[in-house]
């Protein structure tokens, strides 16, 4: 049972963290506010080395990379490859070396 969760420059969360889970945890808030997020940060950190979640999370959000050189009808036939991982990036940018943090602690773990 994950017991803490810490998020740094993953989606809104600079930096985040939540100790002291339970069995059963409320999230709530206001919309836009990453509550959703920080469960997309479970999910990834739960599925180690998986990537197949992430790319369904983000394909259910339609975080596709938009080029002004394609069409209308391009843009309705995105396919995986082109997925926009700047939205996983606290502020939606990417320099060299940027990177994202997600642990946790399971009991003693």
């Amino acid at each position: 049972m994950l017991k803490t969760i810490k998020i740094e420059n993953f989606r809104s969360f600079q930096s985040f963290e939540l100790q002291q889970l339970g069995r059963v945890n409320l999230l709530v808030g206001k919309n836009n506010t990453g509550k959703t997020s920080i469960l997309e940060a479970i999910q990834l950190l739960c599925s180690r080395n998986n990537l197949d979640p992430l790319r369904q999370t983000m394909t259910n959000r339609s975080e596709y990379f938009f080029d002004d050189e394609r069409s209308e009808r391009r843009l309705r036939l995105v396919q995986a490859q082109d997925l926009d991982v700047r939205h996983l990036f606290y502020g939606h940018e990417i320099e060299l070396g940027s990177k994202f943090s997600i642990t946790g602690t399971n009991g003693n773990i």
